[in-house]
Protein backbone atom coordinates (compact mmCIF):
# COMPACT_ATOMS: atom_id res chain seq x y z
CA UNK A 1 0.00 0.00 0.00
CA UNK A 2 1.43 3.37 -0.97
CA UNK A 3 1.77 6.39 1.34
CA UNK A 4 -0.89 8.18 -0.71
CA UNK A 5 -3.35 5.34 -0.16
CA UNK A 6 -2.55 5.23 3.55
CA UNK A 7 -3.17 8.97 3.91
CA UNK A 8 -6.63 8.57 2.42
CA UNK A 9 -7.62 6.03 5.08
CA UNK A 10 -9.73 7.12 8.03
CA UNK A 11 -8.91 6.21 11.63
CA UNK A 12 -10.99 3.05 11.60
CA UNK A 13 -9.35 1.82 8.40
CA UNK A 14 -5.91 2.66 9.80
CA UNK A 15 -6.72 0.72 12.97
CA UNK A 16 -7.94 -2.21 10.89
CA UNK A 17 -4.72 -2.06 8.86
CA UNK A 18 -2.66 -2.03 12.04
CA UNK A 19 -4.63 -4.98 13.43
CA UNK A 20 -4.09 -6.85 10.17
CA UNK A 21 -0.37 -6.13 10.23
CA UNK A 22 -0.23 -7.14 13.88
CA UNK A 23 -2.00 -10.42 13.12
CA UNK A 24 0.35 -11.09 10.21
CA UNK A 25 3.30 -10.30 12.45
CA UNK A 26 1.97 -12.69 15.09
CA UNK A 27 1.53 -15.41 12.45
CA UNK A 28 5.08 -14.89 11.23
CA UNK A 29 6.36 -14.91 14.81
CA UNK A 30 4.63 -18.24 15.45
CA UNK A 31 6.06 -19.58 12.22
CA UNK A 32 9.56 -18.49 13.26
CA UNK A 33 9.02 -20.18 16.63
CA UNK A 34 7.80 -23.31 14.87
CA UNK A 35 10.80 -23.35 12.59
CA UNK A 36 13.07 -22.74 15.55
CA UNK A 37 11.42 -25.63 17.39
CA UNK A 38 11.85 -27.83 14.34
CA UNK A 39 15.46 -26.78 14.18
CA UNK A 40 16.00 -27.48 17.86
CA UNK A 41 14.29 -30.87 17.68
CA UNK A 42 15.83 -31.91 14.41
CA UNK A 43 18.23 -34.75 14.67
CA UNK A 44 20.75 -35.00 11.98
CA UNK A 45 20.98 -38.54 10.94
CA UNK A 46 24.47 -38.87 9.56
CA UNK A 47 23.70 -42.31 8.12
CA UNK A 48 20.71 -41.01 6.15
CA UNK A 49 22.42 -37.79 5.25
CA UNK A 50 25.29 -39.69 3.85
CA UNK A 51 27.84 -37.19 4.98
CA UNK A 52 28.44 -34.15 7.11
CA UNK A 53 28.29 -32.00 3.99
CA UNK A 54 24.73 -33.13 3.22
CA UNK A 55 23.70 -32.52 6.84
CA UNK A 56 25.21 -29.04 6.64
CA UNK A 57 23.19 -28.32 3.49
CA UNK A 58 19.97 -29.44 5.24
CA UNK A 59 20.67 -27.17 8.20
CA UNK A 60 21.49 -24.27 5.91
CA UNK A 61 18.02 -24.59 4.34
CA UNK A 62 16.34 -24.49 7.73
CA UNK A 63 18.39 -21.48 8.77
CA UNK A 64 17.62 -19.75 5.49
CA UNK A 65 13.87 -20.30 5.96
CA UNK A 66 14.05 -18.99 9.52
CA UNK A 67 16.04 -15.95 8.40
CA UNK A 68 13.54 -15.19 5.61
CA UNK A 69 10.66 -15.39 8.07
CA UNK A 70 12.47 -13.13 10.53
CA UNK A 71 13.30 -10.63 7.77
CA UNK A 72 9.65 -10.47 6.64
CA UNK A 73 8.53 -10.05 10.22
CA UNK A 74 10.92 -7.13 10.80
CA UNK A 75 9.98 -5.53 7.47
CA UNK A 76 6.28 -5.67 8.35
CA UNK A 77 6.93 -4.14 11.75
CA UNK A 78 8.96 -1.35 10.16
CA UNK A 79 6.24 -0.60 7.58
CA UNK A 80 3.55 -0.60 10.26
CA UNK A 81 5.45 1.70 12.58
CA UNK A 82 6.38 4.11 9.75
CA UNK A 83 2.78 4.47 8.61
CA UNK A 84 1.55 4.83 12.19
CA UNK A 85 4.17 7.53 12.86
CA UNK A 86 3.19 9.43 9.72
CA UNK A 87 -0.47 9.30 10.72
CA UNK A 88 0.35 10.40 14.26
CA UNK A 89 2.44 13.31 12.91
CA UNK A 90 -0.39 14.33 10.59
CA UNK A 91 -2.93 14.19 13.42
CA UNK A 92 -0.64 16.18 15.72
CA UNK A 93 -0.15 18.89 13.09
CA UNK A 94 -3.91 19.09 12.56
CA UNK A 95 -4.53 19.37 16.31
CA UNK A 96 -1.93 22.14 16.58
CA UNK A 97 -3.58 24.06 13.74
CA UNK A 98 -6.99 23.69 15.37
CA UNK A 99 -5.61 24.88 18.72
CA UNK A 100 -4.00 27.91 17.09
CA UNK A 101 -7.27 28.74 15.33
CA UNK A 102 -9.19 28.43 18.61
CA UNK A 103 -6.65 30.63 20.37
CA UNK A 104 -6.96 33.31 17.67
CA UNK A 105 -10.75 33.19 17.91
CA UNK A 106 -10.65 33.41 21.72
CA UNK A 107 -8.32 36.43 21.56
CA UNK A 108 -10.65 38.06 19.04
CA UNK A 109 -13.63 37.51 21.35
CA UNK A 110 -11.72 38.89 24.34
CA UNK A 111 -10.75 41.99 22.36
CA UNK A 112 -14.37 42.49 21.33
CA UNK A 113 -15.56 42.14 24.95
CA UNK A 114 -12.92 44.61 26.17
CA UNK A 115 -13.92 47.10 23.47
CA UNK A 116 -17.58 46.74 24.43
CA UNK A 117 -16.79 47.17 28.15
CA UNK A 118 -14.61 50.22 27.43
CA UNK A 119 -17.43 51.84 25.44
CA UNK A 120 -19.91 51.14 28.24
CA UNK A 121 -17.55 52.62 30.84
CA UNK A 122 -16.83 55.66 28.68
CA UNK A 123 -20.59 56.20 28.24
CA UNK A 124 -21.12 55.84 32.00
CA UNK A 125 -18.35 58.33 32.79
CA UNK A 126 -19.71 60.78 30.24
CA UNK A 127 -23.25 60.44 31.67
CA UNK A 128 -21.92 60.75 35.20
CA UNK A 129 -19.95 63.90 34.31
CA UNK A 130 -23.04 65.46 32.70
CA UNK A 131 -25.19 64.59 35.73
CA UNK A 132 -22.54 66.01 38.08
CA UNK A 133 -22.45 69.27 36.12
CA UNK A 134 -26.25 69.50 36.15
CA UNK A 135 -26.29 68.99 39.94
CA UNK A 136 -23.65 71.69 40.41
CA UNK A 137 -25.69 74.07 38.27
CA UNK A 138 -28.83 73.23 40.27
CA UNK A 139 -27.06 73.86 43.59
CA UNK A 140 -25.72 77.18 42.32
CA UNK A 141 -29.19 78.19 41.13
CA UNK A 142 -30.68 77.29 44.53
CA UNK A 143 -28.05 79.33 46.35
CA UNK A 144 -28.70 82.28 44.05
CA UNK A 145 -32.42 81.90 44.64
CA UNK A 146 -31.86 81.95 48.40
CA UNK A 147 -29.69 85.02 48.13
CA UNK A 148 -32.28 86.78 45.97
CA UNK A 149 -35.23 85.65 48.11
CA UNK A 150 -33.99 85.11 51.63
CA UNK A 151 -37.46 84.83 53.12
CA UNK A 152 -38.58 81.78 51.13
CA UNK A 153 -36.58 79.34 53.25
Amino acid sequence: MTDKEIRKLNRLELLELMVSISEENETLRRKVESLQTQLDEREIDIESAGSIAEASLELAGVFEAAQDAADRYLENIKKGSESAKKEADRMLAKAKRECEDMEIEAKKQVDEKWASLKKMLDDYIKTHDITKEELKTLVVEQKQAKVQNPGLN
